[in-house]
């Protein structure tokens, strides 16, 4: 039995009460719903906002220290270097998409270490373009099922060259003279009053100073018989300073020069053989410290420096000695070939190269002792690029951008360890083989530093033909590349014609390596020697 007023729930309030649960758990799932996507939202969005904010830190940290006319910008490959003159070391810094991944792999003094500054890249997420000394960085990184996309701008260095110190200024020397004359008279009826006068000059540490003052006492006595006085005298002291006398108010600072690229210090140019020795080849404008001379036809290379003995000179790719009758003298503006047929065959056409020593490249030889990480010098600069000729053996060459202790044979192979091992901040290092320093044999030497005529950079190949290398800052007349794996090593100047590109060995020139050269860098074509597909290939570009 229930009591009056206790009646329990009936269908219809249970309905009710049913309903009203059902209606609140379905708006508090459904908040709980948005709650939780857009908690994902904001991760994804956290998340590409942290990977594009990491990736600006070192692109821009980069871009701002590295130097324009050093820079190279490829499609989704980006170099850029420097050098540290607080320590000396020599950075290089290469941004890479790798997948989803952005890379910068970070070269100082020749020891890479890499590591991943981005990631959730699309493809084609990283894109680099320069305008002048500005490059501009677009990045795109996933952002759960949308993207994010970032663009910044950042300056490089117009030039790499030591800052010039402040000038110390000396001021001038203050010379203090002092003049005290003494002039004592006492008179008497036959007195006569000599005054004396004494000069004392005290000049400055630094200005040595004779003064010989000439005091002129003058006075009227009238005599008396007990009188006594003194008269007053008059000293006129003129100070002149003996001719070995200096002092000077203008102050002369001292500060380290700049180096600044000769105007005329690169010339090309061709001529046809005609097998007569002692031919002179005139037209050059200044008295040459290289010259390169490469026949049209399947000779190797000669070289000769003026490091050299005279009327010797070295067949590139050869393991054999200096040898006369090919480039033997140079003359104030020109230069003399014998009727070898590798620089003059009669009716043969031949490209010539002329360099003159200086801030942008120089040359040297030294005598093997057969020891191991032996330090050569080069005067004036570090090197960018060295080569070494050996008198009877083979000639060896690396850029500064590769890494450890690798350079190149000449005659296009993959790199060697114990050749050149590194470059140093004023020369460059040998090991013990015999192609660079076996004891007692000579060596000759060339070093290019990159300056605002020298550019020296490394790009990726994508096997793609037409392809232009551009960043380069300058419209240069002769590019040298070489891959960094086993192919020939392939350069052209402006005085060759068409799709022509020449070797340093025997090698019939060829097309579809250097296609052309243009402001701003050089064409490459498709051939492996130049433009293999994820390739490393190196540069060297001289502009006059």
């Amino acid at each position: 039995m229930t009591r009056r007023g206790e009646r329990g729930l009936g269908l219809v309030e249970l309905t009710i009460s049913i309903g009203v649960t059902a209606m609140i758990l379905g708006t508090l799932g459904t908040a709980l719903v948005a709650t939780l996507r857009g908690t994902a939202t904001g991760k994804d969005q956290q998340h590409a906002t942290q990977q594009l904010r990491n990736a600006f830190f070192w692109l821009n940290q980069d871009t701002q220290s590295g130097v324009a006319s050093l820079a190279s910008v490829a499609a989704g490959d980006v170099t850029l270097q420097w050098t540290d003159y607080s320590t000396g070391t020599i950075y290089m810094s290469r941004y890479q998409q790798a997948g989803s991944e952005l890379v910068r792999t970070l070269t100082a003094n020749g020891t890479p270490a890499a590591r991943t500054v981005a990631r959730d890249l699309i493809a084609g997420g990283f894109e680099a373009s320069r305008l002048g000394d500005t490059m501009t960085y677009t990045l795109t990184v996933t952002n759960g099922a949308s993207t994010q996309s970032r663009t910044e701008s950042a300056t490089m260095r117009v030039t790499d060259v030591l800052p010039t110190p402040f000038a110390t200024v000396t001021p001038a020397p203050t010379s203090t003279t002092t003049d005290t004359p003494t002039a004592t008279a006492t008179a008497t009826p036959t007195s006569t009053a000599t005054p004396t006068s004494t000069s004392t000059s005290t000049p400055t540490p630094t200005e040595t100073s004779t003064h010989t003052p000439t005091p002129t006492a003058t006075f009227t006595a009238t005599p008396t018989p007990t009188a006594t006085f003194t008269p007053t005298a008059t000293s006129t002291a003129t100070d002149t300073p003996t001719p070995t006398s200096t002092a000077t108010g203008t102050a002369t600072a001292t500060a380290t020069p700049t180096a600044t690229p000769s105007t005329a210090w690169l010339q090309t140019g061709s001529y046809t053989g005609n097998g007569t020795a002692g031919r002179t080849i005139s037209g050059l404008s200044f008295q040459a410290d290289i010259i390169i001379v490469r026949s049209d036809s399947a000779d190797a290379a000669v070289i000769r420096t003026s490091a050299m003995p005279a009327n010797m000179s070295k067949a590139i790719t050869t393991s054999g000695a200096l040898a006369s009758n090919m480039v033997t003298s140079f003359g104030a503006s020109s230069f003399v070939v014998g009727n070898n047929t590798r620089v003059n065959g009669s009716g043969k056409l031949y490209y010539w190269t002329a360099m003159k020593a200086g801030s942008n490249a120089a040359v040297g030889s030294y005598t093997g002792n057969g020891s191991d990480n032996r330090n050569l010098d080069v005067t004036g600069f570090q090197p960018d690029w060295v080569i070494t000729m050996a008198d009877g053996n083979q000639d060896v060459f690396r850029p500064a951008l590769v890494a450890g202790d690798a350079s190149f044979n000449m005659n296009g192979t993959s790199s060697s360890t114990n050749r050149i091992q590194t470059i140093r901040p004023a020369g460059f290092q040998v090991g013990s083989n015999a192609a660079v320093n076996q004891s007692g044999r000579a060596y000759y030497w060339i070093a290019f530093d990159v300056t605002a005529k020298v550019v020296a950079g490394s790009f990726t190949g994508n096997n793609s033909d037409n392809r232009n290398i551009t960043g380069l800052g300058i419209t240069p007349s002769f590019v040298w590349v070489k891959r960094s794996s086993t192919t020939q090593g392939v350069w052209r100047s402006d005085a060759v014609s068409g799709d022509r590109t020449l070797s340093w060995g025997a090698t019939a020139p060829v097309a579809n390596r250097i296609q052309s050269l243009i402001s701003d860098g050089f064409q490459v074509g498709s051939n492996s020697e130049v433009n293999n597909n994820g390739s490393t290939y190196y540069y060297l570009g001289l502009m006059p």
